[in-house]
């Protein structure tokens, strides 16, 4: 594909995409979040791995996140269990890549609890904040 400011501009070859990534840049913000804050990642939807089980995916709003760091769950029911992170995993194309950290704004896929459900809040152990819950219609 390609892009142009004006629809009446000729089709350059090698042009592409380049006005839509710049508008991207120039108009969209950076995350808002702090990066030296304690870890805040809530977890909006879950998917499953054979092999490594059910996994939170969410969106990093403070903090960072780092392969086998010790988190806490904090839970709808005000409960907190402490975990260790096995897998981080960021979206890329259509497809999940493996990494060892995850910073603010990072869309991820986090492994290493069994139970992980919608809502809860993978926070820091020693400064544990959960977020706001989410509230989801029942069916």
């Amino acid at each position: 594909g390609y892009s142009l400011l004006d629809p009446a501009d000729p089709v350059e070859a090698g042009q592409h995409m380049i006005h839509v990534s710049q508008m991207i840049v120039d108009h969209i913000p950076a995350p808002a979040g702090v990066s030296d804050a304690p870890l805040q990642m809530q977890v909006s939807t879950i998917d499953y791995s054979p092999y490594l089980g059910r996994m939170g995916i969410g969106k990093v709003v403070n903090g960072t996140m780092r392969l086998n760091q010790p988190i806490v769950v904090a839970r709808r029911d005000g409960s907190i269990k402490p975990v260790r992170i096995s897998k981080i995993f960021r979206f890329e194309s259509d497809g999940k890549v493996a990494v060892e950290v995850a910073e603010v704004g990072e869309i991820v896929a986090v492994a290493g609890m069994e139970d992980v459900t919608v809502g809860v809040t993978f926070t820091d152990p020693e400064n544990p904040r959960p977020l706001p819950l989410i509230t989801i219609d029942p069916p």
